[in-house]
């Protein structure tokens, strides 16, 4: 006599095990592992998160790379390169963490990451922290315009997620461009609500009152910006909490305005200023006053100004560094 199988009803499976703890037993997956078990299960993709701390991705036409971190640590690179053959066209192969090669076939590098960051981007539950898009690697050899195809199609993919059930642009607490072209750089932010935005780009100017335009600048609360050829008007930053900038030159006249235009922001907290034409004389000379002979001493310079009918005062300090090019000078508002 045979013995019986169980009912069905009666067996526990994977859908019994608390969301909580699935999460933690999921977060131990590499990224291909969690995508392929969202393809073939609707419950996992439409109940679990997929939690991204970091996503970096740097373009240009030869190279391109996708540098993933998932919140419980596992770290997953996909790197696609050009690869030549004699005899053949030019073709593109991915190196995955194993170290091993696959073959991808014919469309460039940064074609094949745009694309792979669409089946991320179709993940409703998706959880990202940080997002990083670097074009630094682009040079004459290399240029930027042979990336548009896939920069096209990944502004694409951002800019239509309502298309796909996200009702509002995919939100992150960290946003980093790096290099970007300043007529990009409307179109990246616009597809974001960010809470910390990074733009490094060392060359030219992005025109502010374009980017102050986007939707998610409006909700930006601390943004840094490096390598800036001219200071913008501080009041295009008064909704921010803090503000890091790094200049080539600064006026006189500049660090008086920075001063007034801080001491009269509802909201802005701090502000970092980073250059090499700060000087204590300058400073005295933009404040009318020497500085603090009490709380000063060789490293560092202090300024204290009352802010006029309120309880505040301004701490203006400037601290010399041995490591680094730049000074810094702090404008902070105490309490």
């Amino acid at each position: 006599m045979s013995e019986e199988s169980p009912t069905p009803s009666g067996q526990k499976t994977l859908f019994d095990v608390p969301n909580k703890a699935m999460i933690k037993i999921l977060g131990k997956l590499g990224i291909e592992q969690q995508f392929r078990l969202r393809q073939v299960c609707t419950h996992f993709r439409d109940n679990l998160p997929l939690q991204i701390e970091f996503l970096k991705i740097i373009f240009c036409p030869s190279y391109a790379m996708m540098h993933i971190h998932t919140r419980s640590g596992h770290r997953t690179i996909f790197e696609y390169k050009d690869f030549e053959e004699p005899n053949r066209p030019s073709t593109y192969i991915r190196k995955v963490p194993n170290k091993t090669w696959s073959h991808l076939g014919y469309g460039s590098p940064a074609i094949h990451v745009a694309s792979f960051l669409g089946r991320l981007l179709m993940n409703p539950n998706l959880y990202l922290a940080g997002f990083d898009v670097d074009f630094s690697r682009c040079t004459e050899k290399n240029p930027f315009q042979d990336c548009f195809p896939a920069i096209s199609e990944m502004l694409g993919l951002l800019q239509n997620q309502i298309s796909i059930g996200r009702q509002a642009p995919l939100t992150v607490q960290y946003l980093c461009l790096e290099s970007t072209p300043n007529s990009l750089v409307p179109a990246f932010v616009n597809c974001f609500n960010v809470r910390e935005f990074d733009l490094n780009y060392e060359e030219s100017l992005l025109e502010i009152e374009e980017l102050m335009g986007t939707q998610a600048w409006k909700g930006m609360k601390e943004v840094t910006m490096g390598k800036m050829k001219k200071l913008p008007a501080i009041h295009h930053f008064w909704q921010l909490k803090n503000l890091n900038l790094t200049l080539d030159q600064i006026s006189v006249q500049e660090l008086w305005g920075m001063r007034e235009s801080f001491a009269r922001s509802p909201t802005l907290q701090q502000i970092k200023l980073f250059s090499q034409s700060v000087t204590v004389a300058k400073l005295s000379e933009a404040f009318g006053t020497q500085p603090d002979p009490d709380s000063s001493s060789g490293i560092s310079s202090l300024w204290f100004f009352p802010i006029p009918n309120t309880q505040h005062t301004i701490l203006i300090t400037l601290m010399k560094s041995d490591q680094f090019p730049e000074d810094e000078l702090v404008f902070k508002r105490l309490n």
